[in-house]
Protein backbone atom coordinates (compact mmCIF):
# COMPACT_ATOMS: atom_id res chain seq x y z
CA UNK A 1 0.00 0.00 0.00
CA UNK A 2 1.33 3.45 -0.50
CA UNK A 3 0.19 6.64 1.16
CA UNK A 4 -0.53 8.07 -2.06
CA UNK A 5 -3.75 5.44 -2.61
CA UNK A 6 -4.62 5.15 0.85
CA UNK A 7 -4.77 8.72 1.71
CA UNK A 8 -6.65 11.12 -0.67
CA UNK A 9 -4.97 14.68 -1.82
CA UNK A 10 -6.61 17.24 -0.33
CA UNK A 11 -8.39 19.64 -2.66
CA UNK A 12 -7.40 22.83 -4.04
CA UNK A 13 -8.87 25.41 -2.64
CA UNK A 14 -11.00 27.60 -4.44
CA UNK A 15 -10.44 31.04 -5.86
CA UNK A 16 -12.40 33.67 -3.75
CA UNK A 17 -13.46 35.39 -7.10
CA UNK A 18 -13.90 35.07 -10.49
CA UNK A 19 -11.28 37.10 -11.59
CA UNK A 20 -8.73 35.28 -10.19
CA UNK A 21 -9.63 32.15 -12.48
CA UNK A 22 -9.72 34.73 -15.66
CA UNK A 23 -6.31 35.69 -14.93
CA UNK A 24 -4.25 32.15 -14.95
CA UNK A 25 -2.61 32.92 -17.96
CA UNK A 26 0.44 31.22 -19.35
CA UNK A 27 2.63 34.36 -19.87
CA UNK A 28 2.67 37.10 -17.77
CA UNK A 29 1.34 40.23 -19.15
CA UNK A 30 2.91 43.80 -19.65
CA UNK A 31 0.69 46.76 -19.62
CA UNK A 32 2.35 49.05 -21.63
CA UNK A 33 0.95 52.40 -24.05
CA UNK A 34 2.62 52.37 -27.76
CA UNK A 35 1.25 53.61 -30.48
CA UNK A 36 1.01 51.25 -33.08
CA UNK A 37 -0.05 51.05 -36.99
CA UNK A 38 -2.34 47.83 -36.98
CA UNK A 39 -3.42 46.59 -40.73
CA UNK A 40 -6.30 44.24 -40.95
CA UNK A 41 -4.75 41.77 -43.58
CA UNK A 42 -7.06 41.25 -46.73
CA UNK A 43 -8.25 44.55 -46.82
CA UNK A 44 -7.66 48.12 -49.15
CA UNK A 45 -6.65 51.20 -47.46
CA UNK A 46 -10.08 51.01 -45.01
CA UNK A 47 -8.23 48.67 -43.08
CA UNK A 48 -4.91 50.43 -41.95
CA UNK A 49 -5.39 52.26 -38.68
CA UNK A 50 -3.94 53.84 -35.43
CA UNK A 51 -4.42 51.87 -32.46
CA UNK A 52 -2.33 51.48 -28.88
CA UNK A 53 -1.06 48.47 -26.98
CA UNK A 54 -2.65 48.19 -24.25
CA UNK A 55 -1.02 44.90 -22.85
CA UNK A 56 1.29 42.36 -24.21
CA UNK A 57 2.38 39.05 -23.94
CA UNK A 58 5.19 36.77 -25.60
CA UNK A 59 1.56 35.06 -27.54
CA UNK A 60 -0.91 37.95 -27.58
CA UNK A 61 -1.59 41.69 -27.56
CA UNK A 62 -4.53 44.13 -26.50
CA UNK A 63 -5.14 46.75 -28.38
CA UNK A 64 -7.54 49.73 -28.25
CA UNK A 65 -8.60 50.55 -31.84
CA UNK A 66 -11.14 53.15 -32.90
CA UNK A 67 -13.08 50.61 -34.84
CA UNK A 68 -14.63 46.90 -34.80
CA UNK A 69 -12.55 43.96 -36.06
CA UNK A 70 -13.73 40.71 -36.99
CA UNK A 71 -12.88 37.94 -34.92
CA UNK A 72 -10.70 35.71 -36.29
CA UNK A 73 -9.25 38.54 -39.24
CA UNK A 74 -5.41 38.67 -39.51
CA UNK A 75 -3.92 41.62 -38.42
CA UNK A 76 -0.21 43.20 -38.80
CA UNK A 77 1.40 45.56 -36.42
CA UNK A 78 3.57 47.81 -36.77
CA UNK A 79 5.45 49.43 -33.92
CA UNK A 80 8.65 51.01 -34.43
CA UNK A 81 11.20 48.62 -35.51
CA UNK A 82 9.23 45.33 -35.27
CA UNK A 83 6.40 44.04 -36.93
CA UNK A 84 3.84 41.62 -35.57
CA UNK A 85 1.27 38.75 -37.25
CA UNK A 86 -1.30 37.18 -35.88
CA UNK A 87 -5.30 36.72 -35.62
CA UNK A 88 -7.73 38.78 -33.84
CA UNK A 89 -9.07 36.29 -31.11
CA UNK A 90 -12.08 38.82 -29.70
CA UNK A 91 -13.13 42.75 -30.07
CA UNK A 92 -15.47 44.34 -27.32
CA UNK A 93 -16.60 47.79 -27.08
CA UNK A 94 -14.90 50.35 -25.05
CA UNK A 95 -15.36 53.83 -23.79
CA UNK A 96 -13.01 55.28 -26.53
CA UNK A 97 -13.77 52.86 -29.45
CA UNK A 98 -13.21 49.35 -28.87
CA UNK A 99 -10.49 46.61 -27.12
CA UNK A 100 -8.93 43.53 -29.60
CA UNK A 101 -7.48 41.03 -28.49
CA UNK A 102 -4.92 39.38 -30.94
CA UNK A 103 -3.16 36.02 -30.71
CA UNK A 104 0.03 36.24 -32.60
CA UNK A 105 1.88 34.20 -34.78
CA UNK A 106 4.75 35.60 -36.12
CA UNK A 107 7.58 38.51 -35.19
CA UNK A 108 10.15 40.52 -37.08
CA UNK A 109 12.38 42.80 -35.33
CA UNK A 110 15.26 44.98 -36.15
CA UNK A 111 13.81 45.54 -39.77
CA UNK A 112 15.87 48.17 -40.11
CA UNK A 113 18.92 45.98 -40.24
CA UNK A 114 17.23 43.40 -42.21
CA UNK A 115 16.22 46.12 -45.06
CA UNK A 116 20.31 46.86 -45.09
CA UNK A 117 21.23 43.05 -44.96
CA UNK A 118 18.15 42.83 -48.02
CA UNK A 119 19.83 45.82 -50.18
CA UNK A 120 22.98 44.72 -49.49
CA UNK A 121 22.31 41.20 -50.99
CA UNK A 122 20.66 42.63 -53.67
CA UNK A 123 23.50 44.73 -54.84
CA UNK A 124 25.83 41.63 -54.82
CA UNK A 125 23.25 39.89 -57.00
CA UNK A 126 23.04 42.86 -59.51
CA UNK A 127 26.96 42.93 -59.57
CA UNK A 128 27.73 39.49 -60.29
CA UNK A 129 25.00 39.00 -62.80
CA UNK A 130 26.23 42.30 -64.63
CA UNK A 131 29.79 40.20 -64.81
CA UNK A 132 28.79 38.06 -67.37
CA UNK A 133 29.30 34.08 -66.50
CA UNK A 134 32.23 32.68 -66.03
CA UNK A 135 32.97 29.14 -67.59
CA UNK A 136 34.78 26.90 -66.06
Amino acid sequence: MSILTDNPLPLAPVPASDKEVLERREELRLSVDVPVTLTVLGMHSDGMMKARVVDASGKGMRLSVPLPIATGAPVQVEAGDSLFLGEVCYAEAAETGYIVGLILSHSLNALAELSRLNRKLMEEEVNSTGRGSRSE
